[in-house]
């Protein structure tokens, strides 16, 4: 997976996270401003990665067309490579919390800071 490709991953999961804030609180003008930012940011993305001739992600990426290599189950606890937001670059991490629609937090032991992304990005470790 390029940088561009767990990038605009990343923005996604921000957008989503920022339109089911928006749900709760739809006058709040920082989390609209914050969505129109990530929808511009995450279309400013989809065409650097069309002008360098990259593919967009697809939406299911844990699906196991790939022989299940995907497939690994990961739970709180479990140690990972998660990517992360800053850079795309995948770093031994910890799952910190998993959510019932495919996400999970991660805390990089590298850094001791946490961030929000796919479970499906995750990586075990030893692989």
């Amino acid at each position: 997976m390029s940088d561009s490709s767990a990038n605009l991953r990343n923005y996604q999961i921000q957008l989503q996270q920022v339109q089911s804030a928006l749900l709760t609180d739809p006058d709040n003008q920082e989390l609209i401003k914050l969505n129109d930012d990530l929808l511009e940011v995450i279309a400013l993305t989809k065409q650097l990665m069309a002008s360098d001739g990259e593919a967009e992600p697809s939406g299911d990426t844990n699906s196991g067309a790939d022989g299940g290599e995907d497939s690994h189950h990961f739970e709180t606890g479990d140690l990972c490579f998660a990517p992360l937001s800053e850079d795309g670059q995948f770093y031994e991490a910890r799952v910190d919390d998993i959510t019932s629609d495919g996400q999970c937090t991660v805390v990089f032991k590298h850094r001791k800071v946490s961030e929000v992304c796919l479970v499906s990005l995750l990586k075990p470790i030893g692989r």
